[in-house]
């Protein structure tokens, strides 16, 4: 019987420190990817798949990262968004926001891609319409900026129920510097709406 629950209690605490390494924090960090000047790119991600850049920002999209530096598993796409560093003169770079399609990743209260929109409103009421776009399928995929709390949300809207909706991804950004402040417009993957290649539609 010991024995028994020695082992269900190391299954909890790995369980709780995964689930740490793992946690969403609005305006700082997507599991072990902090926001801020002094936080570099992961080592642990590898090189991107992909960018996209103008006047020092840059996104670096991911298709296929690896979830943190101690669990080496696959996930959906993550983007991360370099600016510069304010009053900085030369090429430093700091990690102005990070866009995740990964259910794994999940905030305190649970919130995570997969959620409805019913519930993030409920846990966000101050989030705002922040944009809209049209996928391919016809598919409407609509943007939620709580820009003071330092994220947003990227909702697949259920088609004939109004103001049905599911949220495909999390956007951590800085408090009070939402999506429509961007330099660069925020990328699209949109996997779950039928799109096999990465856009680079605007956030209207």
């Amino acid at each position: 019987m010991r024995i028994f629950i020695a082992a269900s209690a190391a299954v909890f605490l790995l369980s709780g420190r995964q689930a740490r390494r793992l946690l969403v924090v609005p305006g700082r960090q997507v599991g072990s990817i902090h926001l801020g000047a002094e936080k570099k790119l992961p080592d642990w991600l590898g090189k991107p798949d992909s960018s996209d850049a103008g006047m020092m920002h840059a996104w670096m999209m991911w298709r296929r990262p690896p979830l943190s530096p101690y669990l080496t598993k696959r996930t959906k796409a993550l983007d991360i968004y370099l600016v510069p560093v304010p009053g900085g003169d030369g090429p430093q770079k700091q990690i102005a926001a990070v866009y995740t399609a990964s259910p794994l990743y999940r905030l305190k209260n649970g919130i995570h891609a997969g959620s409805s929109l019913q519930t993030i409103l409920h846990h966000f009421p101050t989030a705002k319409p922040a944009g809209s776009l049209q996928a391919e399928g016809g598919e409407a995929i609509r943007f939620y900026d709580d820009v003071s709390a330092g994220i947003a949300f990227e909702v697949r809207m259920t088609p004939h129920k109004q103001g049905k909706g599911v949220c495909t991804a999390l956007i951590v950004h800085s408090c009070g510097a939402g999506l429509k402040q961007m330099y660069l417009p925020l990328p699209q993957s949109l996997p779950q709406a039928g799109q096999k290649k990465h856009s680079h539609k605007a956030v209207r």
